[in-house]
């Protein structure tokens, strides 16, 4: 089935298409054409929004189009009451919309599709919200809106493509507009990337101006490319694979760590393996990948370079030592002439004929960063070029820090790096201002969201924040903060900041960027609060009494980042710190303990995970007079007990599991009900704890007792909505309906319950996704065989089938599936 205009009319309480399109351009029927060019106008936006692409002339044609209308303010005022009425209407069928298109449009990735919603529910503007209604149910290659033309009747269906295996999706930041046009070399980039081997390398200093050159480029030649991908590196080349906000791949399980074959999350390695070869299948000779700052010789790099797709890797490390073909130096690419233009395009003045910038440039070496620092410092204090020439000659030489003398800096680097401490120091900056270049040091090079930035450091305004972006300090694109790699490290020489200097940051940081947001956010949210966690916990690995709060969190953020052997190190090393620094009666040291046992259980060691749990929560209970907060631990404690239970029930069948999983179940719930709602706030223990009720009431077949146990996880999952709960809350009711022989409703159940994950999944995994997806798969297929449907039992084996083929922890079950679809198979021949 595809979707049609007649579907998504139906969930707008629309009879028919052609009367949704005369009631809503009613008061503006007399513009005639008008109206019909602006259908083509929002068809050709869609178009580029699904395409990722931009469609020359589409905002200035939309933007002229919404003048017209305002122009009238009668018409313009019923027009938005019109629009207000199937506004109101498709956010209201929100869900039903999600479940439709996902179910007919499976090439739409799910996080897309959000996006585009939300785009539509954030808009204020009424012909805005006719817009994005059109860009959430058009696609380019299926009929979503007959509605589209006038002439319904002549609109011939369009056959509707299948999706690809595995798809990568654009990521591409925006060039800076202060630069001056390269062609020639351009076009040396273009001709190395048209040789066999597909990728060069722009190797320089610091600052020389490699990262605009590549996006330059992408920006020159973006029609020869279908995919561009600019990847920043932060870290290494497999953190930035994995990385899904930058690699976005569409296919079953690619985004997800998954159970490896010996029962444990996947690690960083085993996740890149598996993500670098769905990459392969998804690129071709029209996908441009940029991988930005490359400074190192990553040992993961031939891997990228390996292939059909172009690689641009913009580096500090000297590649033409082990690359001289494939790489160009960017040293001295600007003349004194071409500097001056720079100079004069960020000082607001022309410099043409100024000899004290001659001297200037000559000094900084036509170095592009160099001179656009001391522009902005000119253009800022309002220094002349003299009075700036005769300053940093006032300099005196500065010894370079140890620092500086890093294997891949040679003595060109060292010098410039000189060159911005100089420049540093002459900038007089505030105390705020040097706090804020401190703190912003100790953060991933991705940068932050300047909303997070003015709340961490405390700023009442974004005033010092906007200075340090107009001096270059700083860099801002759409509302990111981030900071240059020099000046991260003349800042980190200079001001030598530590943990403990920006513990009131990282407090404040902590606060906001709590587990909760963690837990409850979405992937992009996640991956910037894990960014966060990694670069600090690298750069200051040993723990202090006064900032052990931090390693408190910073366990937490790796166990809900899905990285179990990180969390478990940080456990074992804080569960020993606090051992020393406070003894075994405290209940820091015994809720570390019950952390550690936590990640043995991620990390697929039962036995030792129930060792150190159930010591942990012995020690708990020992301890007199509890306050609420021991009391919220001790409850911790019970819940991670109750699902290692259950999953040592699965495997052995023992019932004492069971009643154990009971009673720590019963004694969360106890706890969390009898505790003020703040140490729970959105009741997420608690709706846990009628879960993990009800999940061993159905096996102990105490149907009616699960079926409490669910009403009560039902009421706090409406109170609190979450798309996570919904989706383990289905998946219960499902085993509940089967358990009671109830098979078309548990298919029900099922089927809302994988609506539902899509939506969570879209935005964050939990560890054990993959694999309740699969039991739940399993269910599925087995009910659909119980209910009389084969043909769809056998799809859905097929599909897990596909699935579960390269994924050598599930070998029981693929074997189960080839048995069972073997059998299908010959059931459907014989009745054909």
């Amino acid at each position: 089935m595809k979707i049609t205009g007649k579907a998504i009319m139906s969930l707008l309480g629309v009879s028919n298409q052609r009367g949704f399109l005369r009631d809503v351009f009613r008061p503006f029927v007399t513009y005639g054409n008008d109206v019909i060019e602006c259908w083509r106008v929002l068809r050709r936006e869609a178009t580029g929004l699904m395409q990722g692409r931009e469609v020359p002339g589409r905002r200035a044609a939309v933007s002229d189009w919404a003048e017209m209308i305002r122009s009238d303010g009668e018409k313009y005022r019923r027009l938005k009451e019109n629009l207000a009425k199937y506004q109101d209407k498709l956010t209201a069928n929100r869900q039903r919309f999600l479940l439709l298109f996902r179910e007919n449009q499976p090439g739409m990735p799910v996080a897309l599709a959000q996006k585009i919603m939300r785009k539509f529910e954030a808009h204020e503007d009424s012909e805005a919200v006719l817009l994005m209604l059109l860009l959430s149910i058009y696609r380019e290659d299926i009929p979503l809106l007959s509605f589209l033309y006038i002439d319904e009747e002549n609109t011939e269906p369009q056959k509707q493509t299948a999706p690809a295996e595995v798809r990568l999706l654009p990521h591409m930041i925006s060039a800076n507009p202060v630069f001056v046009r390269r062609e020639s070399l351009l076009l040396d980039i273009r001709e190395k990337l048209m040789h066999k081997n597909h990728f060069v390398f722009l190797q320089g200093m610091g600052g020389i101006g490699k990262t605009e050159t590549a996006k330059q480029y992408a920006l020159r030649f973006t029609n020869n490319y279908d995919i561009i991908v600019f990847a920043e590196c932060n870290s290494t080349l497999t953190a930035l694979l994995n990385d899904n906000t930058v690699f976005t791949l569409t296919a079953p399980f690619v985004s997800e760590r998954l159970l490896n074959a010996v029962g444990m999350t996947e690690t960083d390695e085993e996740f890149y393996s598996r993500k670098l070869a769905a990459l392969r299948r998804a690129v071709n000779d029209k996908t441009l990948l940029v991988l930005d700052n490359i400074d190192t010789h990553d040992p993961m790099l031939p891997d990228f370079l390996t292939g059909v797709c172009h690689v641009i890797v913009t580096t500090r490390w000297q590649s033409q030592d082990e690359y001289p073909d494939e790489t160009l130096s960017l040293e001295g690419i600007y003349t004194p002439e071409e500097c001056k233009q720079i100079f004069s395009k960020y000082y607001g003045r022309d410099v043409q004929d100024d000899p004290f910038v001659e001297q200037m440039i000559s000094y900084f070496s036509c170095h592009t960063l160099a001179l656009e620092l001391t522009a902005k410092q000119m253009k800022v204090s309002g220094l002349s070029s003299e009075e700036m020439w005769e300053i940093i000659q006032n300099q005196e030489e500065a010894e370079l820090e140890e620092e500086f003398l890093l294997p891949n800096k040679d003595r060109r680097a060292r010098s410039m790096a000189a060159h911005i401490q100089h420049i540093f120091n002459v900038s007089a900056l505030s105390e705020t201002e040097r706090y804020i270049l401190s703190c912003m040091s100790l953060m991933p090079k991705s940068g932050l969201m300047k909303k997070y930035v003015r709340s961490f450091c405390g700023l009442k305004s974004y005033k010092e924040l906007n200075r340090l972006v107009q001096r270059s300090w700083l860099r801002e694109l759409n509302d990111i903060i981030s900071m240059h790699t020099l000046i991260r490290e003349t800042v980190q020489i200079t001001c030598k900041p530590t943990l403990w200097s920006c513990f009131s940051f990282i407090e404040r940081m902590m606060l906001e960027l709590s587990t909760a947001s963690c837990y409850y956010g979405k992937s992009d949210v996640k991956t910037m609060i894990y960014g966060i966690a990694s670069n600090l916990y690298e750069a200051f690995p040993e723990p202090e009494p006064e900032t052990s709060s931090f390693y408190d969190w910073a366990e937490s953020i790796y166990s809900l980042c899905s990285q179990p052997m990180k969390a478990r190190s940080i456990a074992q090393k804080m569960y020993r710190f606090y051992l020393e620094q406070v003894g075994d009666s405290d209940f820091r040291t015994t809720r570390m303990l019950c952390r550690w046992g936590s990640e043995e259980r991620m990390c697929n060691q039962p036995e030792e995970a129930r060792r150190l749990l159930e010591r942990a929560r012995l020690l708990m209970l020992q301890y007199p007079n509890k306050d609420e907060q021991q009391m919220m631990y001790l409850s911790d404690a019970d819940q991670i007990l109750a699902y290692l239970y259950l999953e040592l029930y699965e495997r052995n069948k023992q019932d004492v599991f069971l009643k154990y999983a009971r009673q720590c179940g019963k004694e969360l719930v106890d706890i969390r009900t009898s505790l003020p709602l703040m140490s729970d706030p959105k009741n997420r223990s608690t709706f846990s704890g009628y879960l993990i009720l009800a999940k061993t009431a159905i096996r102990q077949r105490r149907l009616h007792e699960a079926e409490a146990y669910i009403r009560s996880a039902e009421t706090i999952c409406q109170q609190y909505s979450n798309p996570f709960r919904q989706y383990t809350l289905d998946h219960v009711k499902a085993e509940l309906a089967a358990a009671q022989g109830n098979d078309r409703a548990a298919i029900e159940y099922l089927e809302e319950a994988f609506a539902c994950r899509e939506q969570y999944f879209a935005s964050g995994p939990a560890d054990d996704s993959a694999l309740s997806y699969i039991q739940m798969k399993l269910l599925l297929g087995r009910l659909c065989e119980r209910t009389g449907n084969p043909a769809r039992a056998l799809s859905i084996f097929r599909e897990l089938q596909e699935s579960l083929r390269t994924l050598p922890f599930f070998r029981s079950e693929y074997a189960e599936l080839e048995a069972r679809i073997a059998e299908l198979e010959k059931q459907l021949s014989e009745e054909t």
